[in-house]
């Protein structure tokens, strides 16, 4: 299945970096990250991000790590700042698979993946970080669509 969210981290990251007028090492250095990882997480095509990452860098520059859209563009809950995004992520993807009457097993097939064990463990939440391509392609078969590091009051 391909991925029709690749680089929309990156792309976000890029927006920040033009709209905030700084270059990705100062971000690094504003989020707490060191700069070497900061800039594997720019690089297009990268399967080194998480969720977790994104987490951090919302922290350090005080933004929302991310919201989920149905295809009507309505958000799906407010992630509230108590909740972790991975307890977020699990609400919605339960809850939206349910919606839609897909089994794990369904959602599964429709990515390509032979077990449903990623898919389990994403809705049960107790994971502390997910691939960022694993977790888009769960989005994309839900019919689902990710926005990275959200400006607080622009939703």
């Amino acid at each position: 299945m391909i991925n029709p969210y690749r680089n929309s981290f990156q792309d976000r990251l890029e927006e920040l970096s033009l709209r905030r007028e700084i270059e990705y090492e100062e971000m690094a250095k504003e989020v707490g990250m060191p700069v070497p990882n900061f800039m594997r997480l720019t690089k297009r095509n990268t399967n080194s991000v998480r969720t977790s990452s994104i987490e951090k860098i919302a922290l350090g520059l005080d933004l929302i790590p991310l919201v989920i859209f149905e295809s009507n563009n309505e958000y799906l809950y407010d992630i509230s700042s108590r909740d972790s995004v991975m307890k977020y992520i699990s609400k919605v993807f339960f809850d939206k698979r349910r919606e839609i009457g897909l089994t794990q097993r369904e959602v599964s097939n429709k990515i390509g993946w032979k077990s449903t064990c990623q898919v389990y463990s994403c809705e049960k939440g107790d994971r502390k970080s997910i691939e960022l391509e694993a977790f888009e392609l769960i989005c994309f078969s839900l019919e689902l669509t990710p926005r990275y590091l959200v400006e607080r009051n622009s939703i």
